[in-house]
């Protein structure tokens, strides 16, 4: 009884994820046996006997992770550090809103101003609430359109280049 080069390829990438390195697969009986051991403790895991089902690969997959602890959600990975908001940035938006004062919010700066709230947050903040993969490219794109909802009385910003929205 073969079990198909699928069912091979799949076993040995599995276990090699897992660190096993030696491997038996034992004929007899009606189903083979895929024999292992795993961080000192000895495993027998029945494989299928007819591997015609179009599920019997990803099942065995399935188990073979379970086995192995590969299934166990990994914790989640820490946020890397928010980049620095560069004062001289924020100076330059200033100086470009101050030299072409808005008179009325565009639909851009609307939907800047939803996503503000009533406590002062940090632009990387923002970025990362827009799901930004970019969180400095986006403060560059948005840092001037903030500075506009400051001249329009709609948001202030703190001396850290924190911003929040006005009621």
């Amino acid at each position: 009884m073969r079990l198909g080069k699928d069912f091979d390829a799949a076993i040995a990438r599995e276990l090699k994820a897992a660190g096993v390195e030696h491997y038996k697969v034992e004929r007899g009986g009606k189903h083979p046996r895929l024999v292992f051991e795993h961080d000192g403790r000895p495993f027998s895991y029945t494989l299928p006997g007819s591997p015609s089902d179009h599920r019997a690969l990803l099942n065995m997959v399935h188990d073979l992770r379970g086995l192995l602890g590969l299934n166990l959600p990994r914790p989640p990975q820490p946020l890397p550090p928010d980049p620095p908001l560069d004062p001289e940035m924020v100076a330059v938006a200033r100086l470009r809103v101050e030299a072409n004062p808005p008179t009325l919010p565009t639909d851009k700066d609307l939907r800047l101003y939803e996503m503000l709230d009533g406590a002062f947050e940090a632009v990387a903040a923002l970025a990362r609430r827009a799901q930004a993969e970019d969180a400095a490219a986006w403060t560059h794109t948005h840092l001037e359109r903030l500075e506009r909802l400051v001249a329009l009385g709609l948001a202030e910003s703190d001396a850290e280049g924190r911003y929040r929205r006005l009621s």
